[in-house]
């Protein structure tokens, strides 16, 4: 009995521990994302990437802007419009046309994936903006997880196989052409929406908001030293 009551004690003094720590971990990751220093950027087709990004900005108190696509994006057609542009990695014309990053220090880029791939006006804004020396954290949202065959072993039939290596070339291209902008990028979590209501989407943006800044004040501390 005595044993297992110290035992208890170790597991509780464990935890204390761990939770200070991660405590001093997220206050020193909001001391460096002072406010005004922050931008969310996203796109959204359907409404859901524009309710994680404002559930981003506002844990972040951060700026907001939305890209908008001078094409028509709407319905089956827009759909199937989107999915081809993705698929073809065409530019399009987006609004704002040109976006001053200059007095931004870190940006959360919020995009739905089309096709497996970024979509097409963040494409663009990645293809024509200027992030030298901005860091920058990815945030894709669809309606799966992105990672879902990610686990399939070689031993795998063909078709898990062959799109476990078709995600993966796909977000590594994601993560080449955003890191092709001169962005220094700190991290990337995706969202999967599906079935979810507008307050699911942003309860699983906000948990996954809490390991991705833990991650990244990891980071930051570690390049200081």
């Amino acid at each position: 009995m005595h044993k297992k009551l110290n035992h208890l004690k170790f597991y509780l003094k464990f935890f204390n521990l761990l939770l200070s720590v991660m405590t001093i971990l997220f206050i020193s990751f909001e001391q460096s994302y002072a406010a005004g220093d922050t931008v969310i950027v996203y796109y959204s087709r359907t409404g859901k990437s524009e309710v994680v990004a404002k559930a981003i900005a506002d844990t972040m108190s951060a700026d907001i802007i939305q890209i908008n696509d001078t094409r028509g994006r709407t319905g089956i057609c827009g759909f199937i419009l989107a999915a081809y542009d993705s698929q073809m990695e065409h530019y399009t014309q987006i609004e704002p046309a040109a976006i001053d990053f200059s007095k931004y220090k870190n940006v959360y880029l919020v995009s739905p994936i089309w096709n497996w791939k970024i979509s097409v006006p963040i494409r663009t804004l990645l293809h024509t903006a200027n992030f030298q020396g901005i860091k920058m954290a990815m945030v894709t949202t669809a309606n799966i997880d992105i990672k879902k065959y990610e686990n399939f072993g070689d031993e795998a039939p063909f078709i898990k196989k062959f799109l476990r290596d078709y995600l993966r070339d796909n977000r590594q291209g994601m993560l080449n052409l955003a890191k092709s902008s001169k962005a220094d990028i700190i991290g990337h979590f995706h969202i999967a929406t599906e079935g979810l209501s507008g307050e699911q989407i942003e309860a699983a943006t906000a948990a996954k908001m809490t390991k991705s800044l833990a991650a990244i004040s990891c980071r930051s501390m570690t390049e200081r030293q």
